[in-house]
C-alpha cells in the first residue's frame, strides 16, 4: 500500500494546480522578504489552518508587513475547512501558541485524517480540500489509505488522479477502457515531418493511447503486443471487441448504402460492408438485396457451413 501512495503522490506533483503560488506558501513571502517577514508569513498560515489565532504573535508581526494577519485568513479558510464567519469567531477567541514548529505536523496529521475519512466513506476525492492541504501533503496519502479499505489500489489511484491523468498510463485497468477509446479525450494527431524523430515513431503505444490518429494507430500502431506496454490480455485490448450487447439502437445503416457504422461502448468504427460481408450479414440479415447474393456459409470463411447459423438458414 505504501508503494502505491508514493506513486500517487509522485504523479500528483506532476499535475499543475493553481494555488497561492506553484512553489507553495513557504516560498511565497517574496524574494525581498526579511527573515522576520517570512516567519510571520508561515506562522500566520499554519496557525490559521489549525484554527488558532495568536493575537500576541499577530501584534509582533504588524511591523513585519503584517504578514501574520495577511496569511491567517487564507490558512483558516483553506481546504474548505471553515467559513469566513467561523474564522471570524476564532479571531475573537484567541489562544497562545507556544510551538509553531509543531503546527506543521499537526496540520499534516489533520489533512491525512480528512483524506482517510473521505476514502473510507467512499466519498469522491475532494480536490478543493486536497488543494488546501497541498502545503502539508497528507490528504491524498490519507485518501488512498482509507479508500483501499474497500476497493483496489488502482481504483483509488483513479479516484485521486482522475481519468485524464491516470488512464493514458493504465490500459490494464477496466475502468479506463471507455475513456481510452473515446477520441474526444485524445489530442489531435501529431503533425511531424521528421521520420524517426516523431513521437509516434519513438513510442507508438503511448502515442496511440494519447493521440487521435486512427489512420496510423489501426495500421502501423498495433499496440496490443505481447512484448509491449499494452499487452493483448489488458482490458484495453480484450474489451475493444464488438459485442452484440454493446450495440445501440441507431446502428442500422441506411438502405442501399455501402457503408455501415457500429456505435458501441468502447469503439466507434465505420466499415464498408464489402470488406466484411460475413459480419455485415450476420448483423443485418434484413438487407436481403445484398446478403442473398453473398454466400457467407463458406468453408474458407469465418462462417462455416456446419455452423448453426447455416443449418438454420
Amino acid at each position: 500500500m505504501y508503494i502505491s501512495i508514493i506513486v500517487v503522490l509522485a504523479l500528483l506533483m506532476m499535475i499543475p494546480i493553481s494555488s497561492v503560488s506553484a512553489t507553495g506558501v513557504r516560498h511565497d513571502s517574496g524574494d525581498d522578504a526579511t527573515a522576520e517577514e517570512h516567519e510571520c508569513w508561515i506562522n500566520g498560515y499554519d496557525s490559521g489552518f489549525a484554527g488558532k489565532y495568536d493575537k500576541d504573535r499577530a501584534r509582533e508581526c504588524i511591523e513585519h508587513s503584517d504578514n501574520y494577519n495577511k496569511m491567517w485568513t487564507d490558512g483558516c479558510q483553506s481546504a474548505a475547512l471553515r467559513t469566513e464567519e467561523e474564522c471570524g469567531e476564532l479571531i475573537n477567541n484567541p489562544v497562545e501558541i507556544e510551538d509553531y514548529e509543531a503546527l506543521y505536523d499537526q496540520n499534516k496529521a489533520a489533512c491525512r485524517m480528512y483524506g482517510s475519512e473521505d476514502g473510507k466513506a467512499d466519498k469522491p476525492y475532494d480536490k478543493e480540500r486536497a488543494h488546501g492541504c497541498q502545503e502539508f501533503d497528507g490528504y491524498s496519502e490519507g485518501y488512498q489509505s482509507g479508500c483501499e479499505n474497500h476497493t483496489t489500489q488502482a481504483s483509488c489511484e483513479l479516484q485521486i488522479l482522475g481519468e485524464k491523468n491516470y488512464c493514458p498510463s493504465h490500459p490494464d485497468i477496466v475502468a479506463c477502457v471507455e475513456f481510452l477509446y473515446n477520441a474526444t479525450n485524445k489530442k489531435p494527431a501529431e503533425i511531424c515531418y521528421a521520420p524517426g524523430g516523431c513521437f509516434k515513431d519513438q513510442n507508438t503505444e503511448k502515442y496511440c493511447l494519447n493521440y487521435n490518429d486512427s489512420t496510423f494507430c489501426k495500421t502501423v500502431g498495433d499496440i496490443c503486443d505481447a512484448g509491449g506496454f499494452v499487452r493483448p490480455e489488458y482490458p484495453y485490448c480484450t474489451n475493444k471487441a464488438i459485442n452484440s450487447d454493446d450495440i445501440m439502437e441507431n446502428d442500422m445503416p441506411p438502405d442501399g448504402e455501402g457503408v455501415f457504422c457500429d456505435i458501441v461502448k468502447f469503439k466507434v468504427g465505420c466499415y464498408d460492408r464489402n470488406d466484411n460481408p460475413e459480419e455485415f450479414c450476420l448483423r443485418y440479415p434484413e438487407y436481403e438485396v445484398f446478403c442473398n447474393v453473398i454466400d457467407i456459409c463458406d468453408e474458407n470463411g469465418s462462417v462455416k457451413p456446419e455452423d448453426e447459423y447455416c443449418k438454420v438458414s
